[in-house]
Order: structure tokens, then C-alpha cells, then sequence
């Protein structure tokens, strides 16, 4: 099962990504709610925009490098996301396979 997984994760949590595909179906589709395009800073407590995140002319959120964004914005939301309430209006859901 080939997953594309960043590999700069560590090797804990690619195998609980695993686990959790192996599962579920990711479903569903983007909302443009920018979720995905914040990450979190653990010096500061606090979720912080990517760099690239803007808007477009409906006042959508839109990325600047969505071509060639990396992998953890490709592959959003990882099975850990949805952990958190944070992602509740994503478009995207797991369901059983």
C-alpha cells in the first residue's frame, strides 16, 4: 500500500497512518476552509499561516503553490488531524472501508 507519506515523519506515526488507512477511506472534498494551511508552533503554543496561504477574489483561501505544494499539504488530512476539532467543517471525511 503506497501512502506518499512525508518522510520527515517519524516512523511512529507513518505506521499509525498505516493503521488508520488501512481502515478508512479518505472522502470528500476541499472546502477552501485553509485548514490545512496552518501548522502548529510548540515554542509558542500557537497555529501560525503558511507563507503562502492568500486569498482570491471570492475571499476564498487559495495557495500560492498548490502545484508543487509538499507532501503533509498533498496528503491533508493525515489520519492524526482529525483528531482535533480544529478540522470539524473540512470537507474531507473517514469512512470505513
Amino acid at each position: 500500500m503506497s501512502l506518499d507519506l512525508d518522510d520527515n515523519l517519524p516512523q511512529k506515526v507513518k505506521d499509525e497512518i498505516i493503521k488508520f488507512r488501512a481502515i478508512y477511506n479518505r472522502t470528500g472534498s476541499c472546502h477552501r476552509c485553509g485548514k490545512c494551511c496552518y501548522f502548529y508552533v510548540p515554542e509558542t503554543g500557537k497555529r501560525v499561516a503558511c507563507q503562502y496561504l492568500s486569498f482570491d477574489s471570492e475571499d476564498l483561501f487559495i495557495c500560492a503553490i498548490y502545484d508543487t505544494r509538499p507532501k503533509p499539504c498533498t496528503n491533508f488530512p493525515q489520519a492524526r488531524d482529525f483528531n482535533e476539532t480544529y478540522y470539524d467543517d473540512c470537507g474531507f471525511n473517514w469512512v470505513i472501508k
